[in-house]
């Protein structure tokens, strides 16, 4: 079982500012940045996005989104049952498994080469 917040990259319709994960790899600033023009492009489109996913930062705001320490509890927050989940390969599968285990009904994942 994946503990709340362990994926910390996920959100109940966007993701987080900054990767926990991404920290540690290279062009970290490069998928940062990245993350966060995929969200502000889905805002000026007009897609409502409720809020962000990050156990550290859980309590704050991104991009005007109330953050979130898990999806769980961001589903039970929002009640809203679709996630879109930003994330880096090495933490696609765990972010799909969190999203699984919120019981949400609808799961997108955008990344690249998932392993």
């Amino acid at each position: 079982m994946i503990k709340s917040g362990e994926v910390s990259d996920q959100c109940a319709i966007a993701s987080p500012p900054g990767c926990d994960s991404a920290q540690n790899m290279p062009k970290s600033k490069e998928i940062y940045k990245n993350k966060v023009l995929y969200k502000q492009h889905a805002l000026e489109y007009g897609t409502k996005l409720v809020g962000c996913i990050s156990q550290k930062k859980a309590g704050t705001t991104h991009l005007g989104l109330p953050v979130f320490a898990s999806v769980a509890g961001a589903k039970k927050a929002t009640d809203r049952p679709a996630t879109v989940i930003y994330v880096v390969p090495p933490g696609a599968a765990a972010a799909i498994l969190e999203a699984l285990e919120a019981e949400m009904s609808l799961i997108f994942c955008i990344t690249k080469v998932v392993p």
